[in-house]
């Protein structure tokens, strides 16, 4: 699918179902009532300044920065309430959310892959209650001249973290940012796995695997391949990881990398 870069120029607004209104709890009373969201520009200050916003540094378009894979408007997106504030209008600018479901993997700018959306296609999920809403979209300021192609597995890795992301959301009673985390963890795993397992059917050699979380919780899964073969098995964890290579010389089978105690900056790699 070719879809048009989203730049730092461009508005996001929540679209469907109804326009430019998400559900909120007043907190304590009434529980859930509507909240006018106005469109607001795709690089938003507050959300930036907390590292929820990702654009790339020295690529750009039109002379702005691109949005990249994972970008969320974030924090203090402004929300009016129909109907008098209450104390959960806090809690709702606090944990507000409009991030990309969709990126393209094999189209990275400054390392990072290319954040994707289009109206009803690739959707960005949005705060709502009693889940987030896949109904946000970006409007393109500018005529769209750059345009960056999407694989069937980026599709189905968003549509899976749109699936998994809304569930969570559901679960933690609306907390969009929790399940944007779950949803864009599952979108990365499927979007590595996807891409890893391209490389080995063109080349014969890589790495299929995917990890979860973030360092230095990370937990990582890998299988390498050269020759079209599996030759290692490896699970990282944490700062090091452990590595089993069954082709590997006896006693150099097994290795782990850690940082260097008297150079953190370094690797310190052990076999046996």
């Amino acid at each position: 699918m070719r879809v048009a870069v989203t730049i730092s120029f461009d508005n996001a607004a929540l679209l469907l179902p109804v326009p430019f209104t998400s559900m909120h709890s007043g907190v304590p009373a009434p529980p859930v009532y509507p909240h006018v969201e106005l469109p607001l520009p795709v690089y938003w200050p507050p959300g930036v300044a907390l590292g929820q916003g990702k654009f790339t540094a020295s690529v750009k378009a039109y002379g702005r920065t691109i949005a990249l894979q994972g970008h969320n408007l974030g924090t203090l997106e402004p929300h009016v309430p129909i109907g008098p504030p209450t104390p959960g209008l806090a809690l709702t600018l606090g944990l507000s959310s409009k991030s990309f479901n969709f990126s393209a993997s094999t189209v990275k700018m400054d390392g990072t892959p290319t954040g994707a959306q289009k109206i009803i296609d690739l959707p960005m999920s949005v705060c709502s209650l009693p889940c987030s809403i896949p109904g946000g979209y970006c409007d393109h300021m500018m005529p769209p001249s750059v345009f960056v192609g999407l694989t069937p597995g980026d599709i189905a890795a968003g549509r899976a973290a749109i699936g998994i992301g809304t569930f969570m959301s559901f679960v933690t009673r609306g907390n969009a940012k929790l399940g944007e985390f779950f949803g864009g963890q599952v979108r990365g795993a499927i979007a590595s796995v996807a891409s890893g397992a391209a490389q080995v059917i063109a080349t014969g050699q890589g790495t299929i695997g995917f990890s979860f979380g973030y360092p230095p919780l990370a937990v990582s899964v890998g299988v390498g391949f050269q020759d079209g073969k599996p030759t290692s098995v490896g699970v990282g964890m944490g700062p090091g990881g452990v590595q089993y290579n069954p082709a590997a010389p006896e006693g150099q089978r097994w290795q782990t990398n850690a940082p260097d105690p008297n150079d953190p900056a370094k690797q310190q790699t052990k076999k046996w």
